[in-house]
């Protein structure tokens, strides 16, 4: 689990400090540089993969694609090096400093790092998931890999797209899930397929999926049905199900399969999905965080973030439920006018769930629209 992450010179971060917790939400407007703070683990991660000996960063690579050199610095940085700093559970500090390398898509490292140390952090092993924004599409036929599913254990092969997370739902759907804190409780079992299906229930009520295997062209097949009074439905093509449903359940498979200190980066988990959907993400979101799973998280959704508060209020009423606001870091990321760097602005959570000082355009808009249909 990362605790702490430090952003010198990278892109629009001057100097970035973010103290990480289980659950951590990154916010704000549009080209703010709330990607850029997942990109740079997504860099350290592609750049150890990549190379035998780690010797610099690979800007362009599997899981993400930032440019050159000019593309990667920070426009009113100081200094030719970018450096990134991780603290782990243990209070250990991986520190790696990159030249610039004009016009490069490889920047060398300058410092000298201990290659032991890439195997103490998730970030670079199996018990890792990313999600990017643009993910599974809805779509019937879905290849199959067991390299990636099976030995690497994962449900992207690259820029986070979820292309595998069917082949990986279908090889691991009669395996109880890691957590039954994170069983819904109105599922048939514990086995994955059915927890898959019961936390879709409360984003599209009544469905059920139905997932069939075809070897010989290397293929797995996904098709929805849904349950009614007289029995169920004929089988249907996602595509006429819905975007929502087929954009969250690689959400769904890599929560409810991470192991313990497991690191999941997710873009956007909102997309297509009616807010109170996103609020059952949330949910489940608070749910992975107590079990000890690390997400990392950006959202334009103030259902997501609400959802949060509602289970910060619950665990107070009863420990055993909702999240510890221990365990919340949620950071409002904005640009300061002059410089175009990035200025990071941590929230304040009282134990009441309540926002100390919430700092402007974080998520206020109901409040400025309700006033102008008041006419204040």
């Amino acid at each position: 689990m990362i605790t702490k992450l430090e952003l010198k010179n990278f892109k629009a971060h001057k100097n970035a400090f973010f103290d990480l917790k289980g659950l951590n939400v990154f916010t704000g407007k549009n080209g703010m540089g709330k990607s850029s703070i997942i990109q740079s683990i997504l860099l350290l991660r592609q750049s150890y993969l990549s190379q035998r000996k780690f010797e610099g960063l690979i800007l362009n690579g599997d899981l993400v694609m930032i440019g050159n050199s000019q593309d990667a610095f920070c426009e009113s940085g100081d200094g030719d090096e970018i450096e990134f700093v991780i603290t782990d559970e243990n209070s250990c500090k991986h520190q790696w400093l990159f030249s610039r390398n004009v016009d490069k898509n490889f920047l060398p490292l300058k410092n000298s790092v201990n290659e032991d140390d890439f195997s103490k952090l998730e970030m670079f092993g199996k018990n890792f998931q990313y999600i990017a924004a643009e993910h599974l599409a809805a779509k019937e036929s879905h290849e199959r890999n067991t390299y990636f599913v099976e030995q690497l254990n994962q449900i992207s092969e690259k820029h986070g797209d979820g292309k595998y997370t069917v082949h990986y739902l279908s090889n691991n759907a009669e395996k109880d899930i890691t957590f039954p804190q994170m069983g819904h409780e109105k599922a048939k079992s514990l086995k994955l397929k059915s927890q898959v299906e019961a936390w879709l229930h409360e984003i599209s009520p009544s469905i059920k999926l139905t997932i069939n295997e075809n070897s010989a062209q290397n293929s797995v097949s996904l098709r929805y049905q849904f349950e009614t009074n007289l029995g169920q439905t004929k089988e249907y093509k996602p595509e006429n199900v819905g975007f929502g449903v087929s954009y969250i359940i690689p959400v769904l498979v890599a929560i409810l399969t991470a192991k313990k200190s497991g690191i999941i980066l997710i873009e956007n988990p909102e997309a297509h999905l009616h807010p109170a959907g996103q609020s059952v993400i949330g949910k489940l979101f608070c749910l992975a965080a107590q079990c000890g799973i690390q997400l990392i998280v950006e959202t334009h959704s103030d259902h997501i973030v609400n959802s949060i508060l509602v289970n910060i209020v619950e665990n107070k009423r009863n420990s055993s439920v909702g999240i510890n606001p221990e365990n919340v870091a949620i950071y409002f990321i904005e640009r300061e006018k002059e410089s175009h760097i990035s200025l990071v602005h941590p929230i304040k959570i009282r134990d009441d769930a309540r926002i100390i000082g919430p700092p402007k355009d974080f998520f206020d808009q109901f409040s400025k629209d309700m006033k102008l249909i008041m006419g204040f």
